[in-house]
């Protein structure tokens, strides 16, 4: 390889390592939500989904907790060294925005990880960074679609007007007072707070998947310009 090849190879790295990263941190988010439900299946059946996913990390209901809260500090990680890949690629400011909030939404994935049900009070404090945080993400998201839309496909936008509306359910089900989501009933009665938080770790893991797209379909496209350039 020659030094010119050499350095228009390295010149991609920033975009492989938002790719590679975001697609690792959702993998291992799955991963440890996967084995953990997994773990408790069997004693609640279906109505695991009435389940706030945030118990899945209570070591005093959750078998394999450990497992999960590992997995958040890993994962929230890998999805903060992806933004930092994502700010390097300095496209526009919108890129950089995004890559700030992402880099947010991740640490607010880390501190779920490390301060987990069982620590009450931090646990309010970590769930709300990340709410509000994912809720920005979300939000810039959508405005990428309007000013940028090679960098926000369809279904990206799609899965960002989910996530809006599953933060701000999320938000509005919070008591102020104590900081606290709204109590489920038993686990037969379906729980507003647990699909709703369902849905907003499905629509964040979504978006995750979309940056690392995002990612690589920059990287094609820097390919066909230098292309024609050329």
């Amino acid at each position: 390889m020659t030094i010119k090849d050499s350095n228009d190879y390295g010149q991609f790295d920033p975009h492989r390592l938002v790719f590679h990263m975001s697609i690792g941190g959702v993998m291992i988010c799955a991963f440890g939500a996967a084995v953990s439900i997994m773990s408790v299946l069997g004693t609640l059946g279906w109505q695991v989904i009435n389940l706030r996913i945030d118990r899945l990390g209570d070591y005093l209901s959750s078998p394999l907790a450990y497992v999960y809260n590992i997995c958040l500090l890993f994962a929230g990680a890998s999805f903060v060294i992806a933004m930092l890949g994502l700010f390097s690629m300095r496209y526009n400011s919108f890129s950089r925005y995004i890559a700030i909030i992402g880099g947010c939404t991740g640490l607010g994935i880390m501190l779920l990880g490390i301060y987990p049900y069982n620590d009450p009070d931090s646990h309010r404090l970590a769930a709300l960074v990340f709410v509000t945080s994912s809720l920005a993400m979300f939000v810039l998201l959508i405005f990428t679609r309007r000013n940028n839309q090679e960098l926000c496909s369809s279904p990206m936008f799609f899965v960002a007007l989910v996530g809006l509306a599953s933060s701000i359910g999320l938000l509005a089900q919070i008591d102020p007072q104590t900081l606290d989501y709204m109590p489920c009933g038993p686990l037969e009665e379906l729980c507003p707070v647990a699909m709703t938080m369902w849905i907003h770790t499905s629509a964040t893991m979504l978006a995750g998947i979309g940056l690392a797209l995002m990612a690589r379909s920059l990287i094609h496209q820097a390919l066909e310009e230098r292309r024609l350039k050329s």
